[in-house]
């Protein structure tokens, strides 16, 4: 839970030391469903398909996002899936845009941190910002089993230690 809140607080650090970004007029509690927790979701995404690959982030961002229980309320279930349809395409942008930025910049095509290059693509639209939004995330098949990462010196049995170690 403590890397997720330093995640949390970091990214908000993060996009304030880029311009800042819009923050939701009326949250349920603050930095969410809009620009900030986009931001948050996608780049963290980003960084751990940079230190593990895009299927461990898949499969984490899938955990993290396993973790809330659907509401049986119709009003709240509702809510519940605007919400998790936002997570789950920002995530997915922050996995796709760690490749795209890896491939740009060993073309030489970007000078941009990955930090700059995902905030943009927050402010351009590229990832979900408000609960209004219509675009909806397709699942793709889910693994069977979750990925094996690696540091380097072998495997990690320890998921607890893929964020932080």
């Amino acid at each position: 839970m403590a890397a997720t809140i330093y995640l949390g607080q970091e990214t908000i650090e993060i996009a304030d030391s880029l311009g800042g970004l819009t923050k939701n007029p009326a949250p349920i509690e603050e930095y969410h469903n809009d620009q900030y927790d986009a931001f948050r979701h996608a780049y963290t995404s980003a960084l751990i398909s940079q230190k593990f690959g895009p299927d461990v982030a898949k499969w984490l961002g899938d955990k993290n996002e396993d973790r809330h229980e659907a509401p049986t309320d119709p009003n709240e279930l509702k809510q519940y899936n605007d919400e998790r349809n936002m997570d789950s395409w920002n995530n997915n942008v922050g996995r796709t845009e760690s490749q795209n930025w890896e491939n740009a910049k060993e073309s030489g095509t970007t000078t941009k941190s990955l930090e700059q290059w995902i905030y943009d693509k927050v402010k351009d639209g590229g990832t979900i910002n408000d609960l209004d939004d219509k675009r909806v995330w397709k699942e793709p098949s889910k693994p069977s089993s979750p990925p094996s990462p690696s540091n380097g010196n072998g495997p990690i049995d320890d998921p607890t230690q893929w964020l932080l170690g």
